[in-house]
């Protein structure tokens, strides 16, 4: 699959994937998992079965944990290469 980025968004999305310690390809589709998870009106959410609701949560969870661990493994090899 082909795609065009923007200079900038092809910025954006390597810097990301360097701070969650992923490849490019994988921070775009972690996000667009997260964005497809948290996708839809408040009533669809409202009206949704309590086991969506609870694997819409999940996700986004998921996806923000993932986000503060790679922050955090890169702090650490950064601290690791300063020692």
């Amino acid at each position: 699959m082909k795609l065009r980025l923007s200079g900038d968004l092809r910025r954006k999305v390597e810097d990301a994937a360097k701070r969650n310690n992923r490849t490019m390809n994988s921070e775009i589709v972690t996000r667009l998992e997260q964005s497809f998870a948290t996708d839809g009106t408040w009533l669809d959410a409202v009206n949704a079965s309590p086991s969506v609701r609870a694997e819409r949560t999940m996700l986004a969870l998921e996806a923000r944990l993932s986000e503060r661990i790679g922050i955090l493994e890169n702090r650490i090899q950064a601290l690791e290469a300063k020692a």
